[in-house]
């Protein structure tokens, strides 16, 4: 869970910082909101790869986690059959 918020507070800073600078440098309306969104992607694709990485592995194995939870409630329910 700590991943997930650490590169979600990584993704929002990094759209905040770039649609900041965009407001200053005189841009407005959908065009800020749309060039912010394109430039923090891309710069949040290069710069949190780390953490992207950590997020990848929790949620893998959230997965794998959730998937032997649910393999061993059918074989109990399938031993009470």
């Amino acid at each position: 869970m700590r991943a997930v918020v650490v590169y979600t507070a990584w993704r929002a800073g990094i759209f905040a910082a770039v649609w900041g600078v965009g407001y200053l440098a005189g841009l407005r309306s959908w065009v800020l909101l749309m060039v912010a969104a394109v430039v923090a992607a891309l710069v949040s694709l290069v710069g949190l790869k780390r953490q992207r990485s950590a997020l990848s592995a929790a949620l893998v194995s959230g997965m794998s986690t959730l998937h032997q939870r649910l393999d061993r409630a059918a074989a109990k329910e399938d031993a009470a059959d």
